[in-house]
């Protein structure tokens, strides 16, 4: 997002007269942006469009971002007193649906339009967005189709899970890397400088899903770095193999694992305690709800301390992230949907110091993601041991 936004301030601040459509799936995505671009532009220069069922929350929006936020007269996006200021405004911020429906106003036509979170966006959500403006405008998709797609309910339309990014990328020649392993740079710029995680946190995601390309510009935290070894934990990414049982709340289809959960309450507990990190932000990753869930009533209110599944934490980032995986081999035929690379990628990924994963290898393995995570951890001796034989690993104070 600090990409694209400092792009849209560029295009904005550039000799040539710009006009700006900023769209993504969500709302939240939405006001990443515009906040961003607001720390350097001229709120007059700025419109952000909301529907009427979301005024309370945005008039409790304190700062200069309340002055920017114009509200939809209805429900069914009838705005007729917005056109005015539509019209004036140089960068109009707005979900994917009113990205479509602003382009049925009188105006200007737009010179750019950009859509974030198009690996997460479906096509049909997308191209409502962008397809007005494909003959006037110059379009950008700015997104991560490794990461969580599209989300589908329906069954019947399983074509819908392919997001426009992904199709452009896997099936259009010209967004393909060509004969010299390249990408066209007037169509494709992959972003490889990191500024998020640890190099040795990267390295394992890079080499699966980004040819081996990224490269990490983040600085190491020395706090968190002397935590982590007063744990007993010498590097920052580790993996702790538990050997549980799965139990299965009443009335619930989700699973969660006791072991895991001791282990994660144990670990939390320690690093939670150190002075040196009273500021670091703190995640539990599971994709099973009754897992999060039942860690998150076993522990103390932290307001640093955040739980959820892959989906909840795409486009966050933790100092300090743990991950559960709450399936076990007693009983396991398979992994169920730990087979997702997507979450797998992005679980892993939204660390900026430390990420210890928590787990049972023997199932784990059997998916070729996890087995190059396992092996990862066994070359770097940062696999340790839980529940084998009864054995427990006491994690020093």
């Amino acid at each position: 997002s600090s990409t694209v936004a400092e792009a849209i301030k560029q295009i904005h601040f550039s000799p040539e007269p710009s006009r700006i459509l900023v769209c993504a799936p969500s709302n939240v995505a939405v006001d990443v942006l515009a906040e961003k671009v607001l720390n350097h532009v001229d709120p007059s220069a700025l419109l952000r469009i909301v529907s009427r069922r979301h005024e309370e929350k945005y008039r409790k929006i304190k700062g200069v971002f309340q002055e920017i936020i114009q509200i939809g007269a209805t429900e069914r996006f009838v705005l007729p007193w917005i056109i005015g200021r539509y019209k004036s405004s140089f960068m109009i911020f707005c979900t994917s649906v009113m990205g479509h429906v602003i382009s049925k106003f009188s105006g200007k036509v737009f010179t750019h339009v950009i859509y974030d979170e198009a690996g997460f966006s479906n096509e049909p959500e997308c191209l409502l967005a962008i397809q007005p403006h494909l003959e006037s405008a110059f379009i950008v998709l700015s997104g991560d189709h490794n990461q969580l797609g599209p989300v589908v309910v329906s069954r019947n339309t399983p074509g819908l899970t392919i997001s426009l990014m992904e199709r452009l990328m896997t099936c259009d020649p010209l967004y393909n890397r060509g004969k010299t392993g390249k990408f066209r740079p007037e169509f494709v710029t992959k972003l490889i400088h990191n500024y998020r995680s640890d190099f040795r946190l990267l390295k394992l995601p890079s080499d699966l899903f980004y040819e081996g390309e990224l490269i990490a510009r983040a600085l190491p935290c020395l706090a968190i770095t002397r935590a982590r070894e007063k744990m007993g934990f010498r590097f920052p990414f580790v993996f702790i193999d538990v050997q549980g049982t799965v139990n299965r709340p009443w009335k619930c289809t989700s699973f969660f694992n006791p072991m895991e959960l001791d282990v994660v309450q144990r670990i939390l507990n320690k690093l939670i305690l150190f002075p040196q990190l009273h500021q670091m932000s703190f995640g539990v990753i599971s994709p099973y709800r009754a897992q999060y869930m039942q860690c998150e009533n076993a522990m103390d209110f932290c307001p640093r301390l955040e739980f959820g599944s892959p989906e909840l934490f795409q486009g966050k980032e933790k100092d300090v992230i743990l991950v559960t995986t709450a399936r076990s081999s007693k009983g396991a035929k398979s992994i169920g949907f730990l087979d997702n690379f997507r979450r797998f990628n992005v679980a892993i990924t939204r660390a900026r110091y430390l990420c210890i994963v928590i787990g049972d290898a023997s199932l784990l393995q059997k998916d070729p993601t996890w087995l190059a995570l396992i092996q990862y951890t066994k070359k770097w001796r940062i696999h340790l041991l839980e529940g084998h034989s009864n054995q427990r690993y006491e994690y020093p104070n």
